[in-house]
């Protein structure tokens, strides 16, 4: 017992250590105040973090980059990017997805496929051959043709030069549209639509990202065989099994810690179940998203694990889940619950 608390004393004193003392680095994961990834080739995801960051290299993978200035100069397949600014000039095999307080898709940039970008001002410069999905305060067309379809979801849409939307134009009713004699379409259809704050949310939303993922990593750093415990591969029946001893966990370890507290000789014991029953909510949702990310990346991708990789993949996606309006929610709680199970069968099986 004695051993535990050392533990649990030492993971709440690393998890309040300022997050910049914190500095990792491998061909999969580099984090510090200005990080720069040179024009080498990665055959594996890459995960780039700090406040400035530079990303000039060949991913033969997804590229995860957070910070408060990110800039992609290089060849990815995947991009993932979160900042406040970000500046997209390289190329992108496939799908691009960046959320951030200002996106600049450069002219001389190549998206092979799909944009979805979410920001306070987006600015397209860069001609696209599949489709946009583009939902900001701001959206600026400069000199563009997209071959595919363009759904906007903004309060204002300005058109610099000449623009072409080949496929279908879909944009929230009520949208100003500036210089729209020079928007070519093939087709245009108002959409019903709610308005969001998106500077806030988004805020919101990338420190949101960005906390939980410092704390994985620390949460990796300190104890890397507590994540080893939970590389196995998903089953429906296993996560039902988990989310529901998650939820007695949640209702039953509260009223038990409460009788041990007002009884004289199980006081201590009270302490102790509540403080690892707060540790429990803590990380919850971050174990969660380790064996989502590690299905994931593993299973689904084939990728030779890494734990902060499945981290990230990790808990990206579950962000990302918990903005749809009403069911992010309902993923977000059985997360949570989900992870409680986690955590409870870990201290299970340590026990035996």
């Amino acid at each position: 017992m004695k051993k535990k608390i050392l533990y649990f004393v030492l993971l709440i004193s690393v998890l309040v250590l300022p997050f910049s003392m914190v500095k990792a680095d491998d061909s999969y994961f580099t984090a510090g105040e200005n990080t720069v990834i040179k024009a080498e080739e990665y055959n594996h995801s890459v995960f780039t973090a700090g406040d400035v960051v530079n990303n000039d290299a060949k991913v033969n993978g997804i590229l995860f980059s957070a910070g408060s200035r990110v800039d992609v100069s290089g060849n990815i397949d995947y991009g993932f990017v979160a900042g406040q600014t970000l500046n997209i000039k390289g190329t992108v095999e496939k799908d691009l997805f960046a959320a951030g307080g200002s996106i600049i898709i450069d002219k001389d940039s190549v998206i092979k496929r799909d944009i979805y970008a979410a920001a306070n001002n987006i600015d397209l410069k860069s001609n696209l051959t599949g489709n946009a999905f583009l939902a900001a305060s701001i959206v600026t067309l400069d000199n563009v043709v997209i071959d595919g379809n363009l759904n906007v979801g903004a309060n204002q849409l300005i058109i610099n030069g000449n623009v072409e939307v080949k496929g279908t134009l879909y944009i929230g009713e009520g949208t100003i549209i500036n210089n729209e004699n020079n928007l070519k379409v093939g087709k245009k259809e108002i959409v019903k639509v709610t308005r969001i704050d998106f500077k806030n949310k988004l805020s919101d939303t990338i420190l949101s990202i960005l906390a939980m993922i410092f704390t994985s990593i620390v949460l990796a750093l300190v104890f890397p065989k507590l994540f080893k415990k939970l590389s196995y591969e998903l089953s429906v029946k296993d996560v039902l099994k988990k989310a529901f001893s998650g939820l007695v966990t949640l209702v039953i370890v509260p009223f038990l810690a409460v009788i041990l507290l007002i009884t004289s000789v199980g006081v201590g014991v009270g302490v102790i179940l509540l403080l690892l029953y707060v540790l429990g909510l803590m990380i919850s949702t971050i174990l969660s998203a380790y064996v989502l990310g590690y299905n994931l990346y593993n299973e689904v991708f084939n990728q030779k694990d890494n734990i902060y990789v499945d981290l990230l993949i990790g808990v990206i996606l579950i962000k990302l889940l918990e903005l749809i309006p009403v069911i992010g929610a309902l993923i977000s709680m059985f997360v949570f619950i989900y992870g409680l199970g986690l955590v409870y069968k870990l201290i299970v099986n340590e026990n035996k």
